[in-house]
């Protein structure tokens, strides 16, 4: 049953610089940390446990006890606990510590970064209930991306955020021995990706494709929500609008909130998902397309020859 499970949500923080420049958050580097805190005394949840962790680099610690501070105890259901960690791993480094920690304590793990705010009433109950009705779901997140030459034809979840089940994290942490991300550790790298940006991206790639790799698939929230997604690269608008066939928003970003004007496009045709007649990848056809370096496009077009 979805309200006797016991969840744990995950978000991770950090202090530094950002690709794209939020006002608020230049004067206020805790502003993200105050509206969590906010949004989740306030929209209701049925949330076990809240991690709120910082990646730290030395010249943030002076933000600790400030952060410990302000932050309460519990947030409506779920008791509260702070973590701070070197930042290193990125977001996903993060989630592997938190999981590492705790395993079998919660049913379900919701992961999050500090610049996106779930905005819908008992959006956690949502999560769960699309998680386990729907067929051989490994990885939830709010958009997923299929196959191309860009992404090296993995299909993962462009959009971080999401959830799992600690059942289908476990088949993935006892094959690798850890919630796969690209630090120092690792053994998985793409191209050049010496840049800590190019690290996160990685991350990112295999973090998804290692439930794809254990036969689980990566699906997403577009036949229930639209998803406005922040672009972050310089040349881009700031807003991707994505699922605008339908009419709520489950998650929204922080630059929607925060600042007063954007720029924003939209895609009907890219990928071959952005519409609502579009059906995701099956997991052999993921594996298909990384097996042969091939997009989803090209495999299905050869099966109709």
């Amino acid at each position: 049953m979805v309200e006797s499970s016991k969840t744990c949500y995950v978000i991770n923080f950090y202090l530094g610089d950002r690709r794209n420049k939020i006002t608020v958050y230049e004067n206020d580097k805790l502003c993200y940390l105050k509206k969590h805190i906010e949004y989740l005394s306030i929209i209701p949840h049925n949330l076990s446990k809240i991690v709120f962790n910082f990646n730290l680099r030395e010249e943030d610690f002076h933000y600790i006890s400030e952060i410990w501070k302000i932050t309460p105890k519990r947030l409506g259901t779920a008791d509260v606990s702070l973590s701070i960690r070197p930042n290193r791993g990125m977001s996903y480094g993060a989630w592997n510590d938190t999981f590492k920690k705790y395993k079998t304590e919660y049913d379900y793990y919701i992961f999050n970064e500090d610049d996106y705010f779930f905005i819908e009433p008992n959006w956690d109950q949502y999560l769960i209930t699309k998680y386990t009705t729907t067929e051989n779901c490994g990885y939830l997140c709010m958009m997923v991306r299929n196959p191309e030459w860009w992404n090296y034809y993995k299909k993962h979840a462009g959009h971080s955020s999401g959830i799992a089940s600690t059942e289908n994290l476990l088949k993935v942490y006892n094959k690798y021995g850890v919630i796969p991300h690209n630090d120092v550790h690792t053994k998985w790298k793409h191209g050049d990706d010496h840049s800590e940006y190019q690290k996160g991206e990685n991350s990112q790639l295999i973090f998804s494709f290692a439930f794809i790799e254990l036969g689980m698939n990566v699906l997403d929230i577009s036949d229930d929500y639209k998803l406005n997604f922040n672009m972050t690269a310089p040349e881009d608008p700031d807003i991707w609008k994505m699922f605008h066939w339908n009419e709520k928003e489950l998650i929204t970003p922080a630059y929607l909130i925060f600042e007063p004007t954007h720029t924003w496009y939209m895609t009907a045709h890219d990928e071959y998902q952005f519409i609502p007649e579009n059906i995701y990848s099956t997991v052999e056809e993921a594996l298909k397309c990384y097996e042969d370096k091939i997009n989803l496009k090209t495999l299905r077009s050869n099966k109709n020859l």
